[in-house]
């Protein structure tokens, strides 16, 4: 696809090519249903603390900057086993994507807790008994609310990196370094560590080269900080970004959606 430049592209390339869900809903369903059967510990909201949430998200700058990680790390899927063979142990990984290769990509370590959404495949679950394990669950999903037995629903973006911070948030984190949010390839890498897709059906933007959930991601951020910027000021999140790449390069020159 040519390169796609103007005012509103976000927005025009999301309407003419929608994101799709990756699992059926009622696979969906029935991954929500096993994960609540589990009788796991749910993540709890926390009155605001001074601590800092440094998300280790999976984009090719991470490679760059995860040096730089400061505060209680978090990574996010495969970002975990990409943080651990540097040496990096991080408080926490979270996860939420539904499809069961995710048992291969999440590496299963006694020293890390694991917060996963309810949506996530059974064969996570399996994967990491034994470990710390709560369960968190997210808003949006097919099905979640037709499931009882379901207090808090937290909300937020369509990427991992960016339910970090909702989920922070909710625990009373209000400091926030963001490495990895990119929204772009380098090269023919789209993580900072092998990934299970191509770059099949790539496009370019603001001379980045993307994809359609990567697009979305850069949307999903700017509604993010509208939802924040809409709390009192001692209430609002301080978001610091890490990082080169288009969702670096359309925060810093406010390219968004109308």
């Amino acid at each position: 696809m040519d390169d796609v430049k103007g005012a509103g592209v976000l927005s025009r390339v999301l309407s003419a090519f929608p994101p799709n869900m990756s699992v059926s809903d009622e696979q969906m369903r029935e991954n929500i249903k096993s994960a609540i059967s589990r009788g796991l510990s749910e993540v709890q909201q926390c009155s605001p603390h001074g601590r800092r949430m440094a998300i280790a998200a999976g984009g090719p700058s991470l490679a760059d900057t995860y040096q730089q990680l400061d505060g209680v790390i978090c990574a996010v899927n495969g970002s975990l086993g990409f943080l651990l063979d540097r040496g990096v142990t991080p408080w926490a990984c979270v996860v939420f994507d539904p499809r069961p290769h995710m048992a291969d990509i999440v590496e299963a370590r006694p020293d890390v807790f694991y917060f996963i959404g309810s949506t996530c495949h059974p064969k996570l679950f399996d994967k990491l008994q034994g470990c710390n394990v709560g369960i968190w669950h997210p808003s949006g999903m097919p099905g979640m609310n037709e499931i009882e037995g379901i207090d808090n629903l937290i909300g937020g973006g369509t990427t991992m990196g960016l339910r970090w911070l909702t989920i922070g948030y909710f625990m009373g984190f209000r400091d926030f370094h963001a490495h990895g949010l990119d929204s772009s390839f380098r090269g023919e890498q789209t993580h900072a560590y092998p990934d299970h897709t191509d770059g099949a059906g790539s496009l370019e933007m603001f001379g980045y080269r993307t994809r359609i959930n990567f697009i979305q991601q850069v949307s999903d951020w700017f509604g993010t900080k509208d939802m924040f910027n809409q709390l009192p000021d001692a209430d609002r999140p301080k978001i610091r970004l890490f990082g080169e790449g288009l969702l670096q390069h359309c925060d810093e020159h406010n390219l968004r959606q109308p």
